[in-house]
Parts: C-alpha cells; sequence; structure tokens
C-alpha cells in the first residue's frame, strides 16, 4: 500500500454511528464529501448516548486510514 500513498486528495468519507449499551454500533449516517465541505451538523441525536464519528479522506487509489472519535450527548442531545 506504499505505493498508493500521498496522492492527490479527493475527498473524505465520514461515518456516524450509535454505540449501543452492549458495544456494538449501529450506523446512522454515512457521507461523502468534496474537499469544498468543512462542516456538517448531525439532527436527530439522543440525549445521554454515546456516539462514534469516523472520518478517512480518499485519493483515486483508494481510502487511507480513519481517524476516529468517540462522543457522549448531555440532556439537551
Amino acid at each position: 500500500m506504499e505505493d498508493k500513498q500521498h496522492g492527490i486528495m479527493k475527498g473524505y468519507k465520514l461515518f456516524f454511528f450509535e454505540v449501543t449499551k452492549e458495544g456494538s454500533l449501529q450506523s446512522m449516517e454515512n457521507h461523502t464529501f468534496d474537499l469544498a465541505v468543512h462542516e456538517t451538523t448531525f439532527t436527530g441525536l439522543k440525549t445521554y448516548t454515546k456516539y462514534k464519528i469516523e472520518v478517512l479522506g480518499f485519493n483515486n487509489f483508494g481510502d487511507g486510514p480513519a481517524a476516529a472519535v468517540e462522543l457522549f450527548t448531555d440532556e439537551s442531545g
């Protein structure tokens, strides 16, 4: 895969999951964006719920590695 690195980035993919009480992931939203998009809004979040967001860049050779963060909503959702 090293020969596929450092290509021109075409966009990025965002994956949004709800983390269930059992620890499994329930897919909520998946989006592909071009490089002109710098933000997005998530709606319909549940209160006191853990979510995981993964983002990865891609080029003509395919997807790069994903970076992930887990978040927890408060009483406002």
